[in-house]
């Protein structure tokens, strides 16, 4: 039986069909979901502009160099359209794929090192990963894929980087080379791979297990490159775009420390389960790491234990080593992320930013779980993660799968209307955090309707605002103060109001303004007479025409 398992170990291809079996098992519930969103829009520019425009997003309003991503997804789509199981395998085979080049990867680093049960920590951290609820999102919302893949780039290139500082074969160092130059025009998580290869290189040689010669190599024909190329994309950035930074633009320099600094506690609470926690909970503990009291015990804890570790370096083992090194990738990949925004009152949504992390952050896990000595005791340990994570997952699965059927449940009971200027007042913005239906400046609604749905719409339609759903049922009252105003209110004190990407506020166009009074409510002023409009509210999956002309507060319960 022993050594049966050791050959499995040893086959990175079945690792990989047991990963995907998983996935495909996990994922079942949310095969046909995550068209929604940014999906939409990428789907609607792949449709309607030039090959060029679209591999260099010159439509798109946040430029970067995504070129490799626009034209795997632009080959992808060539062959498969919009087919939802293509694309879900697509999604799954890239997440099984990581995970095994992070099995890979670590069995052979913890290998190269001497480390007892370096095939065994390993599987465990790749299987940690492959299973995560955190990974839900980048899986089933189809706008990330550039995540997946661009983990997959920086798992590659740290492999092959591995395997070239180990053998100097000509072949590693190619394929590492081409991974660098695709990874430059894909998702900014590049940024990460300069350091993690020059830190690697510090480990090897720290650790007397290649020569000077082979670090000398691997530093000149690799790590120098990238860093030539790191600062040639910075020099394109500023030409080319524009800007100091890709992708978050100039006013991302302008956020203050604390819009940093509050980040960091708030990710180690979520890679520890906290976004499962109780609303209530979270938001007191997020309001304490926003305190100079939370903020001091928490950087205090983590730059004394950095400060314990360096001192400690040299009388450490290669294991400790190896530990503090993955420790050291986790924080950095968390400093890469704290620009973004942080979704403190949803699941899912947002997720996408964890996934870089987490494979460091399990391999950590592992190590420091693997030095328990009972057997029988770190199996029930990591059964019971295992065992909580794929229920962790179906039950965000499920989520997604109720949110889909109740986007379609809006989209194939839309009534027909006079062809007048229709106004939505509250589409479903997300279902507990999984996307649906949101409001925005580009008619979400209406947009997906005509990308998926026939017959399309021909009437001008305005999504005004859209809500959270906290349950399925969640309810909205409706006021009309005067013949062109009316009050709308999310009854569900837990749900608030979303525009575009972030949350609602003020906006005005020609034809109506939105005046936000809290986060439940807002105003919606009409700048014309109300003769020319038609009022749509959804409530358990259904439209509803709203009587603009009733002097009664109308609540639907």
């Amino acid at each position: 039986m022993l050594g049966l398992r050791q050959k499995f170990l040893s086959n990175n291809g079945l690792v990989f069909l047991l990963f995907g079996g998983i996935l495909f098992l996990l994922y079942l519930p949310a095969a046909s979901c995550g068209w929604v969103s940014d999906s939409l829009g990428w789907l609607y520019s792949i449709q309607t502009e030039s090959f060029f425009d679209y591999i260099n997003r010159t439509q798109f309003g946040v430029r970067s160099f995504y070129q490799t991503t626009q034209f795997v997804t632009w080959i992808f789509y060539q062959l498969f359209g919009i087919n939802r199981w293509a694309w879900h395998f697509l999604h799954i085979a890239l997440h099984a794929l990581n995970c095994t080049l992070l099995f890979a990867f670590v069995k052979g680093f913890l290998k190269d090192g001497k480390i007892a049960s370096a095939e065994q920590i390993a599987f465990v951290a790749a299987l940690l990963f492959c299973c995560s609820p955190y990974v839900s999102e980048v899986i089933v919302w189809k706008a990330s894929f550039h995540y997946l893949q661009g983990l997959a780039f920086l798992l590659g290139i740290l492999l092959l980087t591995r395997m070239y500082l180990l053998s100097q074969q000509k072949r590693d160092l190619v394929f590492a080379l081409v991974l660098i130059i695709l990874s430059i025009f894909s998702l900014e998580l590049w940024y990460l791979t300069p350091l993690f290869c020059a830190s690697m290189l510090l480990f090897y040689w720290n650790a007397k297990i290649v020569s000077f010669k082979n670090i000398k190599r691997t530093f000149s024909n690799i790590l120098l490159p990238q860093l030539l190329l790191f600062g040639l994309h910075l020099l394109l950035v500023k030409i080319i775009l524009g800007s100091n930074t890709a992708r978050l633009g100039d006013g991302f320099w302008q956020r203050p420390l604390a819009y940093f600094a509050i980040k960091p506690p708030m990710y180690f609470f979520e890679l520890f389960g906290g976004r499962f926690l109780p609303q209530s909970l979270r938001t007191e503990i997020y309001q304490f790491f926003c305190t100079y009291l939370g903020a001091g015990l928490f950087y205090g804890a983590l730059f004394g234990l950095c400060f314990w570790l360096l001192f400690r370096l040299r009388q450490m083992s290669i294991r400790s080593k190896a530990s503090c090194l993955f420790f050291l990738w986790m924080l950095v990949a968390i400093s890469l992320i704290t620009p973004m925004w942080f979704p403190e009152r949803l699941l899912i949504v947002g997720d996408r930013y964890l996934y870089i992390v987490l494979p460091f952050f399990f391999t950590s896990l592992c190590l420091l779980l693997f030095l328990i000595k009972s057997a029988s005791f770190k199996t029930i340990i990591f059964i019971g993660i295992v065992a909580s994570e794929c229920i962790g997952t179906l039950h965000l699965n499920r989520i997604w799968q109720k949110s889909e059927n109740y986007s379609e449940s809006l989209q194939t009971s839309f009534p027909k209307l006079p062809n007048k200027h229709i106004l939505l007042l509250n589409n479903p913005a997300f279902y507990k955090g999984a996307a649906m239906i949101g409001a925005g400046a580009d008619g979400e609604f209406k947009l997906m309707h005509n990308l998926f749905y026939q017959p399309k719409f021909p009437q001008e339609m305005d999504d005004v605002l859209a809500a959270n759903l906290c349950t399925l049922k969640d309810s909205t009252s409706f006021q009309v103060l005067n013949d062109s105003t009316i009050r709308i209110q999310l009854l569900n004190k837990e749900s608030f109001w979303w525009y575009g990407s972030d949350y609602a506020k003020n906006y005005e166009t020609p034809n109506f303004s939105v005046e936000l009074i809290d986060q439940h409510t807002y105003l919606l002023k009409l700048h014309q007479a109300a003769s020319k409009f038609v009022l749509l509210f959804q409530q358990n999956g259904h439209w509803q025409q709203f009587p603009l002309h009733s002097e009664d507060s109308i609540n639907r319960l």
